[in-house]
């Protein structure tokens, strides 16, 4: 084994769905196989940011973009913390109402996903707030009814 193999520093682009392999010496001296994934960008690419700026313009298509990327995120954090299908459906589409309204108030300064991660949990919770209204409401009236 007289060959010295390059080890990358890991990986350099930040490409969705990036696969990455390189390769690590153990301390045992057998060598061991690395792959990274990068299912998520680590930051803004530059097409969100034109599409947030035409979104801001009024320009429906660039806001269609922008929830067709962030689309399966939304669902998933809203069906996780919701448990129903139906529901987290109605809170994905409150999210991005919530988000084109106040898209001023999206300064840049983190990425969009985080943003609107917020807005979603936020939605999220105010549903589960509501829910324990509602429930509070039909337990007070079943008890008063007998």
């Amino acid at each position: 084994m007289g060959k010295s193999l390059a080890v990358p520093q890991g990986p350099k682009r930040t490409d969705v769905r990036e696969l990455v392999k390189f390769v690590k010496k153990s301390k045992d001296g057998s060598f061991l196989v690395v792959l990274l994934i990068k299912m998520r960008r680590m930051c803004d690419t530059d097409e969100e940011k034109v599409w947030v700026t035409q979104s801001r313009n009024g320009d429906h298509a660039a806001f269609t973009a922008l929830i067709r990327t962030h689309q399966q995120m939304i669902h998933s954090l809203t069906y996780r913390m919701t448990g129903s299908l139906a529901d987290c459906k109605d809170l994905a589409q409150v999210t991005f109402i919530r988000a084109y309204q106040q898209l001023d108030s999206y300064h840049g300064s983190s990425k969009f996903s985080s943003w609107l991660y917020r807005i979603a949990v936020n939605a999220c919770l105010d549903w589960r707030r509501g829910e324990s209204r509602r429930s509070q409401l039909l337990l007070n009236w079943s008890q008063n009814a007998m």
